[in-house]
């Protein structure tokens, strides 16, 4: 499907045009087979984003005791904790940039294998001394990120292997089984708390600590030979002159072909670019705070013991994430009815109102306003208290704001990038979203032992406002490559 035959809307002559690259408006021409397959593999890409993230997340419950039992320390479990989104800072860049000259599904399956050794090592850890156990942990765990940034190779494939009228509703998939993986890892874990003490078999020890770890192997053995035999590499969102430069394509020759055309890269937006990744970065960075301080300020606040603050939290977390679910889900009907750039400033701007909100606002209180809050924190005898139901509102509006940002700026960058292979620049991206994640954790918790709640959402309020006035200063340039403008003219507004 090299090249096509297109007639022209206005009964002209026919001309030989690329599908999705030429410069007039054109039908984009697909075998229902191809188009089978095309959407197939872009469910197993979906499928294996999802594995990664439960991966991720699903001994992220049982970290702390298990650094315990092997003589660790609180001081390293901050490093353990760390070295995934160090590993993926990394790994996203460079597994993304191969991706521009290497087959997609190679790159995919290699870093399958080292999250799979990852969680061996890490399942593994009671067979070495307590005294290299910690060290073990962090390699096991870097190991594992440095995998996990296969995932910019997943955001390039989704761009590359979708047209513009389908990338929103893509990216929104994407982003969702993204959130859906970090939802149910953790729930995963908890499902192995009742097998203490645990047994070995043979010489295995299998235990609540090791049987999460254990199964995100297992998970990663199965996502290796599901996409070994059932994935077929497509390619319709990239230039012959990328493509040119990538390996034999793993299509058994249904992958479908663009022609030549100008230099996509001739035409790259770089200040839309990077205006997009600090919109990224800031809102991953707004995510990270509530993940870093939600279970002491909740502790500090309203005077929650441990176990109330697990279950508590655990309740909260999991309403939240069903409603960012379903926004998710309803962010691409949106976007084609009132424009994209519209809903990302409105998912930012109530990003932005989530962290007014939750600034308790009140006058300084004279003497401590609650008798569980910690006495060596200054801040606890001069801030206002922070209402329980303002908390809540504020973390019902996050996740109504953020999924619609998220998706939003997904597509955009996808479309501001063009019709190029974008695994480095999604790798750019998947390193921004780690940088976040690694900072912003330690930024925020730093800020609330030393300031508390007031001072960080107050800090916060202000990333979320320059971020709300980058959209506003550049949302204009937040358009489709120019070599793909009139083939969905109307899908950006």
């Amino acid at each position: 499907l090299s090249h096509h035959k297109m007639s022209s809307i206005n009964g002209e002559e026919n001309r030989e045009t690329s599908p999705l690259l030429g410069s007039e408006p054109t039908q984009f021409l697909e075998d229902p087979r191809d188009k089978k397959l095309r959407l197939r593999s872009l469910n197993l890409i979906y499928l294996t984003t999802f594995l990664n993230c439960v991966g991720f997340s699903i001994v992220m419950t049982t970290c702390w005791p298990f650094l315990q039992r092997n003589g660790g320390s609180k001081g390293f479990l901050g490093l353990i904790i760390g070295s995934f989104s160090l590993g993926q800072l990394v790994g996203g860049p460079f597994w993304g940039a191969l991706s521009t000259k290497y087959s997609y599904l190679v790159l995919i399956l290699i870093t399958i294998v080292l999250r799979m050794g990852g969680n061996l090592v890490y399942a593994c850890v009671d067979y070495f001394p307590d005294a290299s156990s910690g060290w073990i942990m962090f390699g096991a765990r870097l190991l594992i990120g440095f995998g996990a940034g296969s995932s910019s190779v997943c955001m390039a494939y989704v761009s590359g292997a979708t047209t513009i009228e389908e990338r929103s509703k893509a990216m929104a998939f994407l982003a969702a089984v993204t959130g859906l993986g970090f939802i149910f890892g953790p729930l995963l874990g908890i499902t192995f708390v009742k097998v203490k003490p645990g047994f070995t078999w043979k010489f295995i020890r299998l235990d609540y600590l090791t049987l999460p770890a254990y199964l995100a192997a297992l998970l990663c053995f199965l996502n290796f030979f599901i996409l070994a035999f059932l994935f077929k590499e497509y390619r319709i969102n990239e230039s012959k002159e990328d493509k040119d430069k990538k390996s034999k394509v793993v299509s058994g020759g249904q992958g479908i072909n663009s022609v030549e055309h100008e230099n996509p890269k001739a035409g790259k937006d770089f200040v839309a670019v990077f205006s997009l990744l600090f919109l990224y970065f800031a809102g991953m960075v707004l995510m990270s705070v509530y993940e870093a301080i939600g279970t002491p300020l909740t502790m500090d606040e309203f005077g929650w013991n441990a176990q109330q603050a697990d279950l508590y939290n655990g309740i909260i977390n999991t309403a939240n994430a069903i409603l960012s679910t379903f926004m998710f889900a309803i962010a691409p009907g949106l976007a084609k009815k009132y424009g994209e750039r519209k809903i990302l400033g409105v998912g930012i701007f109530l990003s932005l109102l989530s962290q007014i909100i939750v600034v308790p606002w009140g006058l300084p209180t004279i003497g401590r306003y609650n008798p569980w809050c910690p006495m060596n924190e200054k801040w606890c005898a001069l801030d206002p208290p922070l209402p329980l139901y303002q908390y809540l509102i504020s973390g019902i509006i996050c996740n109504i704001g953020f999924p619609l940002a998220l998706v939003m700026i997904f597509t955009l960058y996808s479309k501001v990038l063009g019709p190029i292979a974008q695994g480095t620049w999604m790798g750019v991206l998947n390193g921004m979203g780690s940088l976040a994640r690694a900072t912003g954790p330690m930024g925020s918790a730093k800020l609330y032992a030393d300031f508390g709640p007031k001072n960080i959402f107050l800090v916060s309020s202000g990333l979320q406002a320059v971020s709300f006035l980058v959209h506003l200063a550049f949302q204009h340039r937040f358009i489709i490559h120019k070599l793909q403008r009139n083939e969905a003219s109307n899908t950006v507004s």
